[in-house]
């Protein structure tokens, strides 16, 4: 009887192990992504080089695009 309860215990500590000790280690912990910024070729502000524009070389912000 104690052998099975023993074994049981084993059991769920290998269980808990696995499912919820040993996912945590998989995520990074506040890994923050680096943006890179650029200077618009017509106001001369730093944007995000995602939300800029590409054209001959140079970037332009949006906002320069629309107006």
């Amino acid at each position: 009887m104690l052998g099975k309860i023993l074994t049981l215990i084993a059991i769920l500590a290998v269980v808990y192990l696995i499912f919820f000790k040993f996912k945590k280690l998989d995520k990074p912990k506040d890994e923050k992504e680096i943006e890179n910024f650029v200077e618009c070729e017509k106001c001369g502000t730093f944007v995000p080089l995602k939300s800029t524009i590409l054209s001959n070389g140079k970037h332009f912000c949006r906002d320069c695009l629309r107006g």
